[in-house]
């Protein structure tokens, strides 16, 4: 007589790949750093410098990596994140300009109404949210990854705001907001991030054309929901009363 067979126990994969490990450790590296310099510089009321310089450093640690590594995944984030970076100077433009709620520096360099470093900090913060939200997505399922994309967009990047605003970087007045935070800007940026986990599974798997044609998408995207955000808890919003 046959013996039964013992079912064995499904190995669960690992929480990283051997290739992710390195791009994790970069990413969470810089987002520590990042936050721990932010934080000094809020509480030393730094200036605008400390913000330029870092986004420097962190774009530079993110091409060294790129070049020495050969990482098409960063790499293809990394490119998406400065063309949707410069894309975004309309949307800047029109907070500043338009609306007229948002006010850097007066002694900043510029490029059409924001600081020069200020597309180039997409460059840098869309690669890492990016990374995180496509991890996300091959150990979550899919709207798993929606939800905690709007949980970033909503907390993390505000929690930035509230930082930057102390630190010197810029700062939004006669807006409705919490902590230096306008409404408008958490929701439209919790609307912005939202659909990152598709978008980079996308531009991760994309040729440099499309990675293009998807950078330049995501920026008409960014307008579209500032505005729609504007027009739900902005000054007189739908949703103020």
């Amino acid at each position: 007589m046959s013996q039964p067979q013992t079912l064995q126990p499904t190995a669960r994969p690992p929480l990283l790949s051997e290739e992710d490990r390195p791009r994790m450790i970069l990413v969470v590296s810089i987002m520590v750093l990042e936050f721990a310099i932010d934080s000094l510089a809020a509480y030393l009321h730094l200036g605008w410098h400390v913000g330029a310089a870092l986004t420097y450093a962190a774009l530079a640690c993110y091409t060294l990596f790129v070049l020495i590594r050969r990482d098409r995944v960063i790499g293809s984030l990394l490119v998406f994140g400065l063309l949707a970076g410069f894309g975004e100077l309309p949307t800047d433009s029109w907070a500043v300009s338009d609306i007229k709620i948002l006010d850097y520096a007066s002694n900043e360099l510029m490029i059409w109404d924001s600081p020069l470093y200020m597309p180039i900090s997409w460059g840098v913060l869309l690669p890492q949210l990016g990374f995180l939200l496509l991890w996300a997505t091959r150990r979550w399922s899919l709207s798993h990854a929606f939800a905690l994309a709007f949980v970033i967009g909503s907390v993390n990047i505000p929690s930035y705001e509230f930082l930057a605003y102390h630190a010197g970087y810029w700062s939004y007045y006669d807006v409705p907001q919490i902590y230096h935070t306008p409404y408008t800007v958490i929701l439209g940026e919790a609307l912005i991030v939202t659909p990152m986990p598709l978008l980079v599974r996308w531009v991760t798997r994309s040729s440099w054309p499309k990675i293009v044609a998807l950078a330049v998408g995501f920026s008409v995207w960014i307008y579209i929901a500032s505005r729609i955000a504007w027009v739900l808890v902005g000054r007189g919003g739908l949703l103020l009363g």
